[in-house]
């Protein structure tokens, strides 16, 4: 009689704890995959924030040097012509203005590429 007493409470305590156990696996992973979502939410906000202020500042440095690249292109022009038309250094002035040309046409297309 004592060792069915015994039996049943060992077999009681095995069934309770394997129920136990079931349950909170499945609680843990519920738990689990919602932390993993919101990890995911959290990474994906980050990495569109990121890539948005890239574009923003990529944006602005092609816009910056479009600017640049249009004044240097015509001081070189200025500068070109003096020393070609006054004989001072013809070969340099060329040269000038071949790079005001190509500067010029840089940022030309730059200015009309979309990023």
């Amino acid at each position: 009689m004592r060792n069915r007493t015994v039996l049943a409470l060992i077999l009681l305590t095995l069934i309770i704890m394997i129920t136990g156990t079931s349950v909170a696996y499945a609680q843990t992973t519920d738990v689990t995959t919602s932390i993993i979502k919101s990890l995911q939410q959290i990474f994906e906000k980050t990495s569109n924030t990121i890539v948005s202020s890239m574009n923003v500042t990529l944006q602005m440095i092609a816009s910056v040097l479009v600017r640049v690249s249009e004044i240097l292109s015509i001081a070189l022009t200025i500068v070109g012509l003096f020393l070609w038309f006054s004989r001072i250094s013809p070969y340099t002035g060329r040269r000038l203005l071949i790079s005001a040309v190509l500067l010029f046409v840089f940022a030309y297309v730059l200015k009309h590429v979309h990023i």
